[in-house]
């Protein structure tokens, strides 16, 4: 194959899996119409159970302000807050609707990105 034509491949590869349309393709059926990206977020990792389901993104956004948009949006969707509780190096919510149960973690990272776990 011409050297041109593989790093253009190459290229649209990277860019395919970096896009934040690839992040919330990845989201499980789960938390699909349920739980947002946040935006500018990217998945690292998805841990999926038989009865549950964790979500592991990283952010450049501090943890207050992801619990903020949490918090707002699944209420949104008629989530009720149960524990809220933000800093500037971590936030943790807990929130039901039904008998469902959604957990928000999140760290404040020493590269000053925040790593957060929503678990369904």
């Amino acid at each position: 194959m011409n050297r041109t034509l593989l790093i253009l491949l190459g290229t649209l590869l990277v860019v395919f899996l970096a896009s934040p349309l690839r992040a919330e393709g990845m989201l499980p059926d789960r938390f699909q119409g349920e739980v947002a990206v946040y935006p500018g977020a990217v998945i690292v990792q998805v841990l999926d159970f038989p009865k549950s389901v964790m979500v592991r993104l990283k952010s450049q956004d501090t943890p207050e302000r992801i619990a903020a948009f949490y918090k707002s949006d699944m209420a949104a969707k008629g989530w009720t807050t149960q524990v809220a509780d933000a800093t500037a190096t971590g936030a943790f919510l807990v929130m039901t609707k039904e008998t469902r149960r959604l957990i928000v973690e999140v760290e404040r990272g020493p590269d000053a990105a925040s790593l957060f776990n929503i678990s369904l």
